[in-house]
């Protein structure tokens, strides 16, 4: 065991020194492109590199932070109070006076919200608390399998009711957790001790990857984010029919691989939110929706490596020999995605050392 550990330190070593002799042809920005479908979790880990680089909030990001937590508490409770009015049974038990409570907070909008003095908006949060916590709506909600956000958890643990008070301050967890979708294209540059790392983060939506293209012959290496916990999920995007959402994951990366710009250009795979995949498969079979599918029912580590081979496999008829790096993330999990971008980094850093002929 002892030998082992010395080699590695001593191959560490002379990689190290030979970066240092040839310093000047290896020092250069290296740059990845973050690719996936709408709410595949790319923003998330946009803001988790930023983290990585000891990012800080500033009082902009914080304003426009607690907007976002306005949006997102709204869009996670409306879907709940739309189904409790469509329920006359339960609609009978809370009552009239809570029934027009659900009304008030179904029918508002972003925009009537930002025109709402502070008084006011800490008013709708205790409103909207006191939806939550009522007795009926929480059994309601918590047994009816109800189509939400995936930050619809986090922001109701969070209390609305606290959120749009005036003392409020959003903390990083917060930013790490909201949901906006990505309009446009977003850069950062990671610096580490050998090398830049430039991030691009575009637009998952179907109209915002007509314009990946534009940023392909700048790209190093690729990086492909997909939502596994949406195998039970029909999306349809455009003009397009329903297709399960991991299917349309697949299509998405295969026409990636296949563009000439992206020849054999290394991939980092993300198989993102782990999470919400992990309590699913508990209840939602994955055989329902992949008859293929031959493993444990029911079972978290089957239904992975079913989904992972997928993805795989499709890399592997595509290029047998393409150089892919693939990951099961969580990406709201700080902890757990810092040492991703680690392995990422440190696997980028060696595809960079034998482009140049550094390392073989």
């Amino acid at each position: 065991m002892g030998n082992i550990a010395s080699e590695e330190i001593r191959h560490s070593r002379e990689i190290d020194s030979i970066i240092k002799k040839d310093k000047k042809n290896f020092e250069q920005t290296i740059s990845t492109i973050l690719l996936g479908a709408q709410n595949a979790g790319k923003s998330t880990f946009m803001k988790q590199i930023k983290l990585f680089s000891d990012h800080q909030l500033t009082d902009e990001e914080i304003k426009e932070l607690k907007w976002t937590m306005y949006e997102n508490v709204l869009s996670s409770v409306q879907p709940i109070a739309d189904a409790v009015l469509k329920n006359k049974q339960l609609v009978d038990k809370i009552g009239s006076n809570m029934a027009l409570t659900i009304e008030a907070i179904s029918i508002q909008t972003m925009e009537n919200l930002s025109q709402l003095d502070q008084d006011k908006l800490s008013r709708f949060g205790e409103i909207v608390q006191l939806f939550l916590n009522d007795k009926f709506i929480k059994e309601f909600y918590s047994t009816t399998s109800l189509v939400l956000p995936d930050y619809a958890v986090y922001m109701v643990s969070r209390m609305p009711m606290l959120i749009f008070q005036k003392s409020f301050v959003p903390t990083i967890n917060d930013w790490v957790n909201v949901r906006k979708p990505t309009s446009g294209v977003q850069e950062f540059t990671l610096n580490t001790a050998d090398m830049k790392l430039k991030v691009i983060d575009v637009g998952g939506q179907k109209s915002e990857r007509k314009k990946w293209i534009h940023h392909f012959d700048k790209v190093f290496i690729i990086t492909f984010i997909s939502a596994i916990s949406t195998y039970d999920q029909e999306v349809s995007e455009e003009d397009e029919l329903p297709r399960n959402a991991i299917k349309r994951d697949l299509e998405i990366l295969k026409e990636v691989l296949d563009n000439p710009f992206l020849k054999r250009k290394p991939l980092i795979l993300f198989l993102n939110k782990s999470d919400i995949f992990k309590l699913k498969i508990q209840v939602v079979p994955l055989e329902k929706h992949f008859p293929e599918y031959q493993g444990k029912t029911l079972d978290y580590s089957d239904g992975i490596k079913f989904v992972k081979k997928l993805f795989l496999d499709l890399v592997s008829k595509i290029d047998a020999e393409l150089d892919v790096f693939p990951h099961i993330t969580h990406a709201t999990d700080v902890k757990q995605t810092k040492n991703v971008i680690q392995s990422t980094i440190t696997a980028i850093r060696n595809i960079n050392l034998q482009a140049n002929g550094l390392i073989t």
